[in-house]
């Protein structure tokens, strides 16, 4: 993925902007000015680009080519890949295992203690916790029924209300003791492993061509792709929910901002533009928190906000090399079977949908931790 904080801002893309700028500024009335300036461009062009010089572009991310992908389902025109639904059900299986093996887990240490002791498990639970309990106080099942019911008046102890309030904070206090308990068991042993992995996606995306923004720690070997629409409801609460993770991992991990769209609008071509002038994930932020109400005259009011040159920001939001831009990284997410938003991708792999951002954040906590 070819990245900076101005992927277009070339030098023949910059000498075009400034010969539009200059050239309009010209009078009408000195035509002989126009025709040397435009031959000086000309001249310019052709000295600057030495004929068989390769274009130095910005730094790509490596990355390998995309598998074929299996179609489950098409629901109006959105496809449904047999891939997407396997990671999520590896997840879902995974969180299953997960509990299974953590009460198999405490069931084996308890087992282990109790023989060493010489005891029966019941008898371990009985000596280490339920005869350690305290006595719930009928102030604590008051305050109970008041919070949790709206009870008021006397408390009758004969209540059904009370046994069930008393049987709840009993519960409770023995699960959080039995916890405990298991925590400080745990904490005496040293031959616990735990070798149950969490599935990580396993579809590969190709982003060598693709030309993005990034914020974060542009040095990082730890890439997060961020593929959204600025009409999409769902890529704003991802936006919104994923700001957190900017600040917490901008020194240990790049982010990057790429759109998608099925019809290009000015917000995309605005955005583009302002990154132009340093200031694209603030234009990007702005448009997701306006985005119930965004029209062309209001984002241009947020470039001014922004304080952004205005004539370079039109000329740029209307040129060629921006809308070529767009396109072409719609095209390339389209080729790696990416017709939907928002979609995240961490170091090429695909995040199935349905994984949530306390999910992300775990996956980027073991990943930066192999990194330190």
């Amino acid at each position: 993925m070819k990245k900076n904080n101005a992927p277009i801002n070339s030098l023949k893309h910059r000498a075009n902007r400034t010969f539009k700028k200059t050239f309009k500024r010209l009078s009408d009335n000195n035509l002989w000015l126009k025709t040397a300036f435009v031959l000086s461009v000309v001249f310019f062009f052709t000295a600057c680009t030495p004929k068989g010089e390769e274009k130095k572009g910005p730094k790509t991310v490596s990355s390998t080519v995309a598998p074929q992908r299996t179609v489950a389902a098409i629901v109006e025109g959105d496809t449904i890949f047999l891939e997407t639904i396997d990671e999520l059900a590896k997840k879902e299986l995974y969180e299953v295992r997960s509990e299974v093996l953590f009460d198999q887990v405490t069931q084996t240490i308890l087992n282990k203690e109790a023989k060493a002791k010489g005891i029966s498990n019941e008898a371990l639970i009985a000596n280490e916790i339920t005869a350690k309990l305290q006595p719930i106080s009928e102030q604590s099942i008051v305050g109970y029924m008041q919070e949790g019911y709206g009870f008021s008046g006397t408390a009758d102890p004969n209540s059904k209300l009370y046994r069930e309030s008393k049987e709840f904070l009993e519960n409770e206090q023995f699960e959080k003791a039995q916890a405990a308990y298991i925590k400080d068991l745990v904490a005496t042993k040293t031959d616990i492993r735990i070798l149950l992995k969490d599935p990580v996606s396993t579809e590969t995306v190709d982003l060598r061509e693709m030309v993005s923004y990034s914020r974060g720690n542009r040095a990082s070997p730890i890439k997060v792709v961020v593929v959204s629409d600025y009409r999409c409801e769902s890529c704003r609460k991802v936006h919104e929910a994923l700001e957190p993770l900017y600040a917490k991992y901008e020194h240990a991990v790049e982010f990057y901002a790429v759109l998608f769209t099925e019809s290009m609008t000015f917000a995309e071509r605005a955005s583009m533009a302002a990154g132009e002038q340093g200031k694209f994930w603030e234009m990007h932020d702005l448009l997701f928190k306006n985005q119930d109400v965004l029209n062309d005259t209001m984002i241009r009011g947020f470039a001014v906000q922004l304080g952004l040159d205005m004539e370079i920001f039109d000329m740029d939001a209307e040129s060629d090399a921006v809308v070529n831009i767009i396109n072409s990284n719609i095209e390339m997410l389209r080729s790696n079977g990416i017709v939907g938003v928002p979609t995240i991708i961490i170091n090429d792999k695909l995040v199935p949908q349905g994984y949530g951002v306390p999910h992300i954040e775990a996956i980027l906590k073991r990943m930066v931790a192999k990194t330190q």
